[in-house]
């Protein structure tokens, strides 16, 4: 470390010590060398002279241990939020499909290896985690040509590679556990200390069978004190008696297991048995940017369900709990003389403390400490750990968070990032990915698709650089048998498919904190699966309000012109697509074999059809009811693609008079926009009007009689043909007049859903 910071100070405040002195409203943390040998009133005299020329840096805040995180996936933290397409019941049912690999899984390996995109993602995912209090966490996994492996050992700290001996590593594994391996499983838990193994993530009877993959006979499980439980949402109260009575652990990720699953760990069940809790953010995809927002998730869940958990009880989820769940409340986990020096200071010392840090934003966090060192602090805490100056100099970033400045302070003696600057990651990562296609073929042509090493033991980095063992990239955790190919085969999943046949849009970088994201709370309100007491609670713990989602915006101040009734009962489309439906799988496969007895005994106009329409829907119903047979309850897509396939079966007959109907609730729906689309012909040529507007106080309701040129960035006439084609009937002219009658109002009864979930 080139510009080391005083080692040895003082450093006041209320002190929420999270041990047996519990807070102290004025306090004082002697710290030296990254320990802290005293902890007591501010008024006492120094327990030492040593500390008489020591600096006193007086926070006026509330100062609280560094946040423990024992669940997060760390090289996804750049990735923006997923739009979760469906709710699933466990996670073998989205790892791998065509939208998580696409928006998730080869973007992330496309930037973890690529020359510079690759050093700007691990700097950038420390720094999300670090604005967010986060002194430990997982860590990021590193790969080199030769195969090897390691984790990345930078500022916060790891816990499956912590870099002080007295910290014993912790295991950790992704994979559910298989089938006949309890024995073994039992003995990979006797060589750790701690096992942080994802169990029984989603609900119902699959997901509850990976845990009961550990039971060995009637009495014996592979379950003990080293095993850590992530999720555990499908377990029942007597399952998390087993994982309690044997000493072990959970963490609990509330908005991952909601935005994908609609529900969460039975968490009165958990505490009933005693179990020790620790909380973490899962991942940027489907989690929150960092710990203060799962411990605001969590704090409305146990609110639901009575006041499940008082505040104290959930900031021991990120502090003494997960401390023990290491083994290392010797030297973390709280403020107490002896241990390691990881402080989060929170703005402010009035109200509960504890509350306090709950309602905390990343804007509300002025210092984070770890090994005594200061690495994020507001400018006027920072500038008193260092004799010089810090306004111009180099080796401290500026950045701000909101509208409040920071410094960061970055250096690290075994850095692989050589103090690389949080603005220029920023920046880096952005630029890459908004040439994600470009870095995709990229990477394809660095290898050859499929390839080994070359001749020379060496491969190139996308970018240029070569690739050789003392040159490492970013390894996603998710997709393990993925991940072992892309080592083995450089960085190639598949020689049919390279990254370039995936990646072919460019994303936007992920803002790094909540406070500047202007669109974070705004998509997870609009998230299909999201539960409405967290999408009313969640917005006012960060001091916002969120409006209705854009769809229905328009009417929240509506006016006389719109039906209070139809106020009320509008949704947005992706919530109704998502949340209803209850149709069997066997009620499914009733309605294919009614629909095919209809057109192969009953449709004299079937051999018509097939020969001016070039269709046979009695195969396509042939097909689907295949596809049936292959699913069960707990895999069969949502209803509603079950009845997009149907509609869209009679609709290609283009026959007015003989289709199929959406049931309740999808058939007394209409999919609507707050105007019309009209054609107006002159001098024999179209132009599209924008006409009819619902509510005048709409934003836009002045552009009533603008021209419409294009719908989503496709050219209008485009737009009106494809919808056109759609629509039943027999010749173009009728489908052309459909098409464009039905652009903005679309009953669900009568066509297909659209695709298009907003309109620009």
């Amino acid at each position: 470390m080139q510009h080391p910071p005083n080692a040895r100070y003082v450093l006041e405040g209320r002190i929420v010590t999270m041990g047996q002195a519990g807070v102290l409203d004025d306090g004082a943390i002697y710290i030296d060398g990254g320990t802290i040998e005293a902890v007591q009133e501010a008024a006492v005299s120094a327990p030492d002279p040593k500390y008489g020329d020591a600096p006193r840096i007086r926070t006026g805040d509330t100062i609280f241990p560094g946040f423990i995180e024992l669940h997060n996936h760390l090289s996804y933290n750049a990735m923006p939020l997923w739009d979760v397409p469906t709710l699933y019941t466990n996670n073998g049912q989205w790892r791998g499909i065509e939208p998580y690999t696409r928006r998730i899984t080869k973007p992330s390996q496309v930037l973890g290896q690529t020359d510079g995109a690759a050093q700007a993602l691990i700097r950038y995912a420390e720094c999300r985690a670090l604005l967010g209090g986060t002194t430990t966490s997982q860590g990021i996994t590193l790969a080199n040509a030769g195969g090897a492996t390691k984790y990345y050992a930078g500022l916060i700290r790891n816990a499956e590679a912590p870099d002080d001996a007295r910290l014993p590593k912790a295991g950790t594994n992704i994979a559910n556990p298989s089938t006949g391996g309890a024995l073994a499983y039992l003995q990979t838990l006797s060589e750790n200390s701690c096992y942080l193994q994802h169990l029984s993530e989603g609900r119902g009877a699959t997901a509850r069978g990976w845990f009961q993959r550990l039971q060995i006979d009637a009495s014996t499980w592979a379950v003990n004190e080293v095993l850590c439980a992530i999720h555990c949402a499908a377990l029942e109260p007597g399952d998390f008696e087993i994982l309690a009575d044997r000493g072990a652990n959970m963490v609990w990720s509330p908005l991952s297991n909601y935005l994908l699953y609609g529900a969460t760990a039975d968490m009165a069940a958990a505490k009933a048995s005693g179990i020790s809790i620790s909380l973490g953010s899962d991942w940027a995809p489907s989690g929150t940017k960092n710990i203060l927002g799962e411990l605001k998730v969590a704090w409305l869940s146990a609110r639901e369900q009575g006041n499940l958990f008082t505040p104290r009880e959930l900031v021991e989820m990120v502090t003494i709990n997960p401390a023990r769940t290491l083994t290392w409340d010797s030297l973390l986990g709280s403020i107490e003389p002896g241990k390691l020096a990881d402080l989060v200071v929170i703005n402010g010392r009035t109200d509960d403390p504890y509350q306090a840090l709950l309602a905390a934003k990343e804007s509300s966090i002025t210092l984070v400490v770890i090994d005594g060192v200061p690495r994020v602090g507001q400018p006027r805490l920072m500038r008193r750990f260092w004799t010089e100056s810090l306004t111009t100099a180099d080796w401290i970033d500026h950045t701000s968070i909101g509208r409040s400045s920071r410094y960061l302070f970055l250096e690290h003696d075994a850095d692989l990032l050589d103090g690389l600057h949080l603005t220029t990651a920023q920046a880096t990562l952005a630029d890459a990915m908004a040439n994600l296609p470009a870095l995709a073929q990229q990477v394809d042509a660095a290898v050859g698709i499929g390839n080994a090493i070359a001749g020379d033991g060496r491969i190139a980095f996308a970018g240029g650089m070569a690739l050789d063992d003392d040159t490492l990239r970013v390894v996603p955790d998710f997709e393990q048998e993925d991940n072992r190919r892309l080592i083995e085969a450089l960085g190639f999943a598949s020689a049919a498919q390279p990254y370039a046949f995936w990646v072919t849009e460019s994303m936007q970088l992920d803002p790094i904190t909540v406070v500047d994201d202007k669109m974070h709370l705004p998509t997870l309100m609009a998230a299909r699966n999201l539960p409405e007491f967290v999408k009313h609670g969640l917005p006012e713990l960060y001091g916002q309000t969120i409006p209705l989602p854009d769809s229905a915006s328009f009417l929240e101040t509506a006016g006389d012109r719109v039906d209070r009734q139809l106020a009320t009962t509008t949704t947005d489309l992706k919530t109704l697509l998502s949340s209803f439906g209850e149709l069997t799988l066997a009620e499914r496969k009733l309605i294919v074999e009614q629909a095919t007895v209809l057109l192969t005994e009953n449709y004299v106009h079937l051999p018509l059809k097939r020969a001016m329409h070039a269709v046979d829907p009695v195969q396509r119903l042939r097909l689907l009811r295949q596809r049936l047979d292959q699913q069960t309850e707990a895999t069969m897509p949502p209803e509603i693609e079950f009845h997009t396939e149907v509609m869209d079966i009679f609709t290609s007959m283009r026959d007015l008079h003989t289709g199929y109907r959406l049931p309740s609730p999808f058939g007394t729906k209409v999919a609507w926009l707050p105007f019309l689309v009209e054609e107006v012909w002159d001098r024999g040529h179209p132009t599209h009007v924008l006409t009819k507007w619902v509510a005048d106080n709409w934003p836009h309701a002045a552009m009533e009689g603008a021209t419409l040129t294009h719908w989503n960035g496709t050219a209008i006439q485009t737009a009106i043909a494809r919808n056109a084609d759609r629509n039943a009937g027999s010749n173009p002219d009728a489908r052309h007049a459909r098409g464009l009658n039905s652009l903005t109002i679309r009953p669900l009864s009568l066509g297909l859903p659209p695709d298009e979930d907003w309109i620009t």
